[in-house]
């Protein structure tokens, strides 16, 4: 399943369409004589919005991009704990293309299509169920060394049980971890959160973020 994903989309906004969206943040930046302008639009109160950031040159016309970061389950069912199979994920990227016309204040006819927009940053999970045998699960895999990476086990807080196993490069990022466990932790965040620590029980929570050279493949 896709969890977060950062799209860099060519749309191309005049400065009069610029001028008419509410931009929580304007800046620029000088570098090597050149001037970008960043524009950013900070996500509201709802969990899952996504974070929009518009960027172009200010010395070069054909210098411009809007970036979309957002994880898909968050802005469909406003938690990542499920799962989006390929009905959903149709659905949530016409809600995706939908909320940011809305935002920008620009007509569905002038979004690009949705081919020519460039993955920047991949999250990829899964959910498994591993019942009372979580901690087993946990337990060897603190124990896996993968080449090149960084292993890092982290506990419960207070407590000798192991909560999440990640790891890391310089590139990448592996994690395996209880969903159930995080969801407590987090559960003042979930309006469902009753719900949502019923169903993940035993959840066990695989997750990678991908590389450049993985997304490029």
């Amino acid at each position: 399943m896709i969890d977060t994903i950062k799209f860099d989309i060519p749309l191309k906004l005049s400065e009069e369409e610029l001028e008419k969206i509410s931009w929580s943040e304007e800046t620029e930046k000088e570098r090597d004589g050149r001037i970008t302008c960043f524009y950013n639009l900070k996500a509201n109160a709802r969990i899952g919005e996504p974070f929009i950031y518009y960027v172009k040159s200010k010395d070069n016309p054909t210098r411009y991009c809007l970036r979309i970061e957002v994880s898909l389950p968050k802005f469909r069912f406003g938690t990542n704990y499920y799962e989006l199979d390929d009905t959903e994920m149709t659905h949530t990227l016409e809600e995706l293309k939908q909320y940011i016309c809305t935002e920008l204040r620009i007509s569905r006819k002038k979004l690009p299509h949705i081919d020519s927009w460039r993955i920047k940053k991949l999250h990829i999970c899964k959910n498994f169920n591993a019942d009372q045998e979580i901690q087993d699960y946990l337990l060897n895999a603190s124990r896996k060394v993968l080449p090149k990476r960084k292993t890092t086990t982290y506990k419960a807080s207070g407590g000798d049980e192991i909560q999440t196993v990640v790891w890391n490069s310089s590139s990448a990022k592996d994690k395996l971890y209880d969903k159930h466990a995080e969801i407590s932790e987090k559960q003042g965040r979930h309006k469902d959160a009753e719900l949502l620590l019923q169903q993940s029980k035993g959840c066990l929570r695989y997750e990678r973020e991908l590389s450049k050279k993985d997304i490029k493949i």
